[in-house]
């Protein structure tokens, strides 16, 4: 009897320890995951995914993005806010960073203008002004949002005409995905990718959900991110 006790004190102990593992793997792992009903699968990869291009990105991620209720973008936008709050600030003086557009479903980054106000008051914030007739951006400081104003094509900006033209030393860039390689999709109108040429600036993606394999028609001419952040984690490129 005794030693029947102790082989099935073995097997639990064995048991315990396998599930242990499997925990520690799916918390450092969460992708290799999913779940169903009320069971956890091991997903493996997909051998023969075909890379899909951006345009193909942007029709999928553009109605992933629209789906969103305003519960589940506000849920977002408040974890997008906590890894934000992680990042090291120590040598950033001024951040530029775009203004949310309500018709597009972007996130709050409103919510990163007021922690920034209040846990790092000296830091200049600088906020675009798109010109859709030359496809540039101009590039003013942050006075509040009663000095912003829609435009013709409701996208917020300053009313004030005082640009900034001095160093800026991180950017937050609005995006619709990434890859694991830390390219990006946006709009298709390249307005960040002509301003972000030869910034000498840490370049911060800023998405809603987490990272897509590979985008497959990447060119020399692209941009990488140096990070991205989601609301599950921080992406880091540079490593």
């Amino acid at each position: 009897m005794t030693s029947c006790l102790q082989f099935v004190a073995e097997v639990l102990k064995v048991s315990l320890i396998t599930c242990r593992l499997l925990f520690d793997q799916m918390l450092a792992e969460p992708s290799l995951f999913f779940f169903q009903d009320t069971y956890l699968t091991l997903s493996k990869p997909d051998q023969n995914k075909i890379p899909m291009t951006k345009a193909e990105i942007r029709k999928q991620e553009t109605a992933r993005r629209k789906a969103l209720s305003i519960e589940q973008l506000h849920e977002r936008s408040e974890k997008l806010l906590l890894q934000f709050s992680t990042l090291n600030f120590t040598e950033v003086k001024t951040i530029h960073l775009f203004l949310p557009i309500e018709e597009k479903n972007e996130p709050d980054t409103f919510v990163l203008i007021k922690w920034l106000k209040a846990n790092h008051p000296a830091i200049r914030i600088i906020v675009p002004k798109a010109d859709f007739t030359t496809s540039l951006m101009t590039h003013h400081p942050y006075q509040g949002q009663e000095e912003l104003q829609k435009s013709l094509f409701n996208i917020l900006e300053p009313v004030l005409d005082e640009q900034y033209t001095g160093k800026i030393d991180m950017v937050l860039v609005p995006l619709l995905a990434f890859d694991s390689r830390g390219y990006r999709v946006g709009y298709g109108k390249g307005f960040y990718d002509r301003f972000m040429v030869g910034l000498d600036a840490l370049k911060i993606g800023v998405s809603l959900f987490e990272n897509v394999d590979i985008i497959a028609d990447t060119h020399d001419n692209d941009l990488k991110l140096d990070m991205c952040l989601s609301p599950e984690k921080i992406y880091d490129f540079r490593i």
